[in-house]
């Protein structure tokens, strides 16, 4: 049974769809963040570079982690670690929740240039678990692998011994699962050596009673360059990433933790490609291609690439996952004016309006937007064939509303409620939303959330679709999908959408559907 408070708000649940203000919210970065149109933006996008402290750093490692406030409500918890580059040598960590302040850790007290005279590479495999690794060179003999943890309550630090080659460059580290850590490098001969931990294995052939791999093993040979990275999308897949001599994007991978391929999607890079994933069956390649930030795409066995524009020149990116949010991989690199930590990020918001037309954005906000939503909610089920804003208009109505022209009793108003309730679709609130509840709705729920925007000189009203929410630089940031404006999306900051400005105000909204 539907929730919706139909005696309180019959007045209001009408949409006449009055074009709403359509400025984007740009004003708190100074900046357009899209780099396209002002304000608009496809659905695959990156906002632009924000500025980060300290200076002066060397060697990152980078995890990303997921914490979850009391009311159930999730948020990201970023960390970078790296090695500073003075003589003192010592580890830090910054960390940042959901886009809010970045401070030094001063927990991670490990210095000294014996201890770290190398980068540092990071993974986690929950929550509450941190793992570092770096090489401690010696002069005329192979490296010591050296090993970092943070357990939840304290780090502790292991040698791992040496390496059976000369090794090169930096350790890089993943996880596929909990109890599990694989950590490559490249050695003087071209070869990549693995070396693994799993909590599964502990005690069993080739195993410590504690859970190494005992030693490290050759996967692969011929490797031309040692800057590498690691993604681990699910149980049992590796890939690792590098440029070739040609400079092609190439990825070594294994899907059963035996067998490995060498696979060339066809693009062509300039630095050493940094691997991120959200899991399942994507992969994502980030690098710089002639002064640009080139990302290449996997979705299960499908690869495409898309070039973005940067207002600032960049180092070598790196990247990291980012699991609480669908579909988000943050961006990490060193300014090379400054040499500070800079931070972008990349994110795909809910499907919104592709599927849908809207010849007559006048009248009809109020299918178009139930009709996203229909369309999105229904992905997948067998049989569902998406419909057009006309054919939702023309269900409600019992009429052919679709045409060129369609009669003048197709254009009116209407009550995106009525269009669920049409489709079986009910909800579970009408009320208006917290931030937190609107997050909780996008990225834990996967859901949008249709808001109603009440225009007190006319007796209309708006309906737009949220899409997306996250923060940059301190700012809440929510993105409209507008019927009203051929389906474009805006951005806005939260406290814009949510305050009265004289001429609209946020009615309600609609959340938490379910199929009745």
């Amino acid at each position: 049974m539907r929730l919706a408070t139909y005696s309180l708000l019959f007045t209001s649940l009408v949409a006449a769809c009055a074009t709403p203000v359509t400025e984007p919210e740009i004003g708190e970065i100074d900046q357009d963040i899209w780099g396209q149109t002002p304000g608009a933006h496809a659905t695959t996008k990156q906002v632009a570079w924000e500025q980060l402290s300290p200076t002066n750093l060397y060697g990152y490692g980078l995890t990303s982690l997921t914490s979850y406030a009391a009311n159930g409500v999730p948020s990201t918890t970023l960390r970078a670690f790296y090695r500073d580059a003075t003589g003192s040598g010592c580890l830090h960590g910054l960390y940042n929740v959901d886009g809010g302040s970045w401070f030094t850790d001063s927990t991670l007290t490990l210095c000294g240039s014996p201890t770290f005279n190398g980068g540092v590479s990071a993974t986690a495999w929950s929550s509450t678990r941190h793992d570092l690794f770096w090489f401690r060179f010696a002069f005329g003999s192979n490296a010591r692998l050296m090993h970092a943890y943070y357990d939840g309550s304290a780090w502790h630090e292991e040698d791992l011994g040496v390496t059976t080659t000369q090794a090169l460059g930096v350790p890089v580290a993943g996880s596929w699962a909990t109890g599990h850590l694989d950590i490559i490098w490249r050695d003087a001969n071209g070869q990549l050596r693995r070396r693994a931990f799993d909590r599964g294995r502990k005690g069993v052939a080739g195993y410590t009673s504690t859970g190494w791999q005992i030693g490290d093993v050759s996967i692969a040979t011929g490797i031309p360059d040692a800057q590498l990275s690691v993604a681990e999308p699910t149980t049992n897949e590796i890939d690792i990433g590098y440029r070739a001599t040609n400079g092609a994007l190439t990825i070594l991978q294994t899907k059963n933790d035996s067998t490995w391929t060498t696979i060339t999607p066809g693009y062509t890079i300039d630095s050493a490609p940094a691997l991120a994933s959200w899991g399942g069956g994507h992969l994502m390649a980030i690098a710089n291609a002639g002064g640009q930030l080139r990302q290449v795409n996997r979705v299960d066995s499908l690869w495409s690439s898309s070039v973005f524009p940067t207002e600032r020149p960049f180092d070598r990116p790196l990247a990291v996952a980012s699991t609480s949010r669908a579909r988000r991989v943050d961006l990490f690199a060193t300014d090379p004016g400054t040499g500070s930590l800079i931070h972008s990020l990349f994110q795909e918001s809910l499907p919104g309006f592709a599927e849908l037309s809207n010849p007559q954005p006048d009248f009809w906000c109020w299918a178009n937007a139930a009709g996203a939503a229909i369309n999105y909610l229904n992905l997948g089920r067998p049989g569902w064939t998406p419909a057009q804003t006309c054919e939702y208009v023309g269900i409600d109505d019992g009429t052919y509303c679709c045409g060129l022209n369609p009669p003048d009793s197709c254009l009116h108003g209407g009550s995106s409620q009525d269009v669920f309730a049409d489709f079986g679709i009910g909800w579970n609130n009408d009320d208006i939303l917290t931030l937190s509840q609107v997050r909780y709705q996008i990225q834990s729920r996967h859901q949008p959330v249709l808001v109603r925007e009440d225009h007190n000189t006319t007796s209309g009203g708006h309906i737009v679709v949220l899409r997306d929410t996250y923060r940059l630089g301190g700012v809440d940031y929510v993105e409209l999908a507008d019927p009203a404006n051929n389906g474009k999306t805006w951005v806005w900051s939260w406290t814009k959408l949510i305050t009265y400005d004289g001429n609209w105000n946020v009615d309600y909204m609609l959340s938490d559907f379910y199929f009745e």
